[in-house]
């Protein structure tokens, strides 16, 4: 099997309404084009990705990648992902990473009809159920986040995202005002961005609680936390292995290593600065 076509069909999208998700976003709105990107083969088969979005025009990418990722693939087996992906990767200086994405998606759509299977499937099922919220644009008033809220709750969410317009005082009348529309039981995400939640603490003048989530390894299970492990990577300041833990323990064969041949000078405490003392430096020697 080789692939013989890839193109690239453009949409007018039109009357998109003035929107903003934040500052990082900026305001768009207007007109835009969508595009759907078809790689066919030789025995009739077909995969499909979208490219573009509202903000952003599938035209502006949709140039390079006829241009500069279409060569590499014509006449290529389909089924060899990975290596057109490698390929697909080293023109990343001549096309943007929307699309050797969009062109990534066609291949793994294509895998997956030919096989009459999902892609989740073929990547190795884990679930077959996923959460979703339901996300606001940054909107006029705290009403109009409330009605909003209320209405996505009808209609079976479970929990809605606010996007604030990221004044503290705003933002915290605006939870507050959806908060009381969709009940305690409600979930409710906001803000978005450490720098959002350190400047309403500075209005506040006191810290937000942070939900703390369980660390994860590659395959998404609950790693066990072990006193004195340090999951996070790096050294833990303040703690440092003594003797009899576990990962000061000789291995089978090794004898036990001997103990400090002298005493620390004075002032001295691992994994922190130590305390001032009169009459020492930094370093706890006495000074002359």
């Amino acid at each position: 099997m080789k692939i013989t076509d890839v193109t690239l069909t453009l949409f007018a999208w039109d009357n998109i309404p003035a929107t903003t998700y934040g500052k990082h976003t900026g305001r768009f709105g207007g007109q835009s084009q969508l595009g759907l990107l078809a790689i066919r083969t030789d025995e009739g088969a077909e995969g499909h990705a979208f490219l573009g979005s509202a903000s952003r025009g599938a035209q502006f990418d949709g140039e390079s990648l006829i241009s500069a990722l279409k060569p590499l693939v014509m006449d290529q087996d389909p089924l060899e992902r990975e290596r057109l992906y490698q390929a697909l990767l080293s023109r990343n200086r001549q096309t943007t990473w929307r699309a050797i994405g969009a062109v990534d998606v066609a291949l793994w759509d294509l895998a997956g009809k030919l096989m009459g299977q999902p892609i989740h499937r073929l990547l190795g099922t884990y679930r077959e159920r996923l959460p979703a919220y339901a996300s606001s644009a940054v909107l006029a008033t705290k009403q109009a986040y409330a009605e909003e809220a209320a209405r996505f709750k009808a209609s079976g969410w479970t929990a809605y995202k606010i996007h604030p317009p990221t004044e503290p005082r705003l933002d915290i009348e605006i939870c507050e005002a959806v908060r009381g529309v969709v009940g305690d039981a409600f979930t409710l995400i906001s803000p978005e961005e450490q720098k959002q939640l350190s400047a309403i603490e500075r209005f506040l003048g006191r810290s937000v609680p942070r939900v703390i989530l369980p660390d994860f390894d590659y395959k998404r299970r609950p790693q066990e936390r072990r006193p004195g492990v340090n999951h996070g990577g790096g050294r833990r300041r303040g703690r440092t292995p003594t003797h009899g833990h576990a990962s000061s323990r000789p291995a089978a064969g090794h004898p036990p290593a001997s103990p400090r041949p002298h005493a620390e000078p004075r002032g001295v405490q691992h994994g922190r600065r130590p305390k001032k003392s009169h009459g020492l430096d930094r370093r706890g020697r006495r000074r002359i």
